[in-house]
C-alpha cells in the first residue's frame, strides 16, 4: 500500500481513504480474526474484536503513516481487546461462582433490598423542599458544588449550605436503615 502526498496512508479524500480501508480490510481481517481467537477461543467474539478493531483504525486513520503503522495498531487494538474480554470473563466466572456458593435466591433478594433502598431515598428526598431537592439530585448525579451552582444560577456557598441541611435531614430521618446510611 502506497503513502499518499498528505504524508498519511489514508488520503484527504473519503473516496481514496475508503477503497484503501476496504483493500486493508480485506488483507487482514482474517489474520486478526485468527490472532484475537488464539487469545479468547470464541469464534464470534474473536470477530467482533477484529471489527472493532477496523472501527478504531478509521476513527484513527490520519495518525497512520505507512502500512506497518496501520498493522501494528491493529494488531495491538487486538491484543488489548482480548486482555480486556478476558478480564472481563474472569470478574463474570468469579461472580457466578460465588453467587452459586450462596443461597441461590441471593440475587433476587439482593435486587430487591436495593430497589426498596432506593425507593426509601426517594420517598424521603421527595419530602426536601424543591430547591434543596434539585441541589440532592444533582449531587447525587454527580455533580459538583460550581456546576450545581451554575446550573439553578445560585452561588457555591448557598448550594453548600444547603446540602449540609438536606443531607442532616436525610441522615436523621434514615437512621434506622443501615444501608441508606452510606449513601448520605
Amino acid at each position: 500500500m502506497k503513502m499518499k502526498e498528505d504524508n498519511t496512508m489514508f488520503s484527504k479524500t473519503d473516496r481514496d481513504a475508503q477503497e484503501l480501508f476496504l483493500a486493508f480490510f480485506s488483507s487482514y481481517y482474517g489474520i486478526l480474526c485468527s490472532f484475537a481467537y488464539k487469545y479468547i477461543a470464541e469464534r464470534d467474539e474473536a470477530e467482533d474484536i477484529a471489527q472493532e478493531s477496523f472501527i478504531a483504525l478509521w476513527q484513527n486513520r490520519h495518525k497512520m503513516q505507512n502500512e506497518d503503522q496501520a498493522k501494528a495498531f491493529l494488531f495491538l487494538t487486538v491484543k488489548n481487546k482480548c486482555i480486556n474480554v478476558l478480564k472481563h470473563f474472569r470478574v463474570r466466572e468469579k461472580y457466578l461462582k460465588e453467587t452459586e456458593e450462596e443461597d441461590p435466591g441471593y440475587f433476587f433478594e439482593e435486587q430487591m433490598v436495593f430497589a426498596e433502598v432506593i425507593a426509601e431515598l426517594k420517598r424521603t428526598i421527595s419530602e426536601l423542599p424543591p430547591k434543596r431537592q434539585k441541589i440532592v439530585v444533582l449531587s447525587l448525579d454527580g455533580l459538583h458544588n460550581d456546576e450545581i451552582a451554575t446550573q439553578m444560577k445560585i452561588s457555591v456557598n448557598t448550594v453548600k449550605l444547603q446540602k449540609k441541611i438536606a443531607y442532616r435531614y436525610l441522615r436523621e430521618k434514615l437512621k434506622n436503615s443501615p444501608f441508606l446510611l452510606f449513601i448520605v
